[in-house]
């Protein structure tokens, strides 16, 4: 019977090994890859760019108006609820004067 032996290590013969074997398998993922990959066009990269920056001017819009909002919020009551107080005091006035008016003078009253 032949007994079997161990080789050797060899580190130099390992490294020619990896070598033959990631080389070509580097050569031919590179090859896949650039296969696929499609060729950069320019009109590309600027209608990216320009949906970029509409992109951007819109969120800059959006936060200008949240800080309107905020500020005027800080202010004190939106324009409409002020009007409407306006409007009740006019109609309360209306009201109290013609109330008056109608006290002053019994014949002009309603039967």
């Amino acid at each position: 019977m032949q007994s079997q032996q161990t080789p050797a290590y060899n580190p130099t013969a390992l490294s020619i090994q990896k070598e033959a074997v990631i080389g070509p398998l580097v050569c031919s993922i590179a090859a896949s890859v650039r296969g696929t990959i499609l060729p950069s066009n320019p009109n590309d990269r600027r209608l990216g760019l320009i949906l970029l920056i509409m992109f951007l001017v819109g969120i800059a819009l959006a936060c200008s108006e949240v800080v309107r909002w905020w500020k005027a919020r800080k202010e004190g009551p939106p324009p409409l609820s002020k009007m409407l107080k306006q409007e009740e005091r006019e109609l309360d006035r209306a009201v109290n004067e013609t109330t008056r008016i109608l006290s002053s003078h019994p014949q002009a009253r309603p039967a």
